[in-house]
């Protein structure tokens, strides 16, 4: 059955078969939302895109789902409220926040942590205002996983759960280490100037983003509905300028997908400077 909360109401009908200017005018809708954010270049622009229908259409990827960092040169630059927007869009309400464990316990904690966060069955957590080096073989684990079984604390049993959330991660000029690099992409936020938070957001298309999205968001998640079911109505085709991602190739070529054959550019292009930036 379906069953609206109050704010969907406003949720307008799909195309059954979308022409061309429904199409741009879903992308045109999405890319307002992101329009003030100062990427660095086309492909941070669209790994954007891609965080934003990324959870809505999370049940139609069968695979798993990298992390999605939201790299920025200086601090105040907007990583929170992205990260807030896209969860708004998908679930409704802001992102779940935790922090990056650090000491000699951090896997141990960094497991504990997965695992409460798994119970509770959050969709969309980040990890926020990430330090030092990033990296975890615990959450690089989890990362490639469908499901996780750990021992519940205090007690002589075990949970056994299913593993859907999308993963995103914020910080300034992240370092990355390990076998993190590739279960990651990357947009990447650089204002030029030095104190962004003092940014005039009067100037900015959405000087309240947050009041937008929840005021709009079922237009947005029609607009996202509208882009895939229109792909899905061309037969799925493969997107042809989208690097291979091992151990996400259900993700990459669903997202992908959309995202080229919608007319959207640069998704994943920037995969390889992020491999070699990151700490070996």
């Amino acid at each position: 059955y379906y069953a609206p909360g109050n704010d969907l109401l406003d949720f307008p009908g799909i195309p059954e078969n979308p022409d061309n200017a429904t199409v741009n005018a879903a992308v045109e809708l999405l890319e307002g939302i992101i329009c003030d954010f100062p990427f660095d270049s086309e492909a941070s622009k669209a790994n954007a895109l891609a965080g934003i229908i990324t959870p809505v259409l999370r049940d139609s990827i069968n695979g798993h789902v990298p992390l999605q960092l939201v790299d920025k040169t200086k601090p105040g630059t907007g990583a929170s409220l992205y990260a807030d927007s896209i969860s708004l869009i998908a679930t409704g309400l802001p992102a779940y926040m935790t922090t990056q464990p650090t000491g000699r316990e951090k896997e141990n904690e960094w497991r504990k942590r997965i695992t409460a966060i798994l119970i509770d069955d959050r969709p969309v957590v980040v990890v926020d205002n990430l330090e030092g080096i990033f990296e975890s073989p615990t959450l690089c684990a989890l990362l490639t996983s469908t499901y996780w079984s750990d021992r519940l604390l205090g007690r002589n049993e075990s949970a056994y759960l299913q593993h859907r959330i999308c993963w995103m991660a914020t910080g300034n000029n992240i370092r990355l280490g390990g076998d993190l690099p590739r279960r990651c992409y990357k947009i990447r936020l650089d204002a030029r100037m030095a104190r962004p938070w003092q940014r005039d957001t009067q100037k900015f298309k959405h000087p309240n983003l947050l009041e937008f999205v929840k005021n709009s968001r079922g237009r947005l998640l029609a607009a996202i509905y509208t882009l895939a079911r229109t792909w899905i109505l061309a037969g799925r085709p493969m997107p042809k300028r989208v690097p291979t991602m091992g151990s996400f190739e259900e993700w990459s070529r669903t997202i992908g997908g959309i995202l080229e054959f919608a007319g959207v550019n640069g998704f994943l292009s920037n995969l390889n400077k992020m491999y070699d930036d990151a700490e070996t």
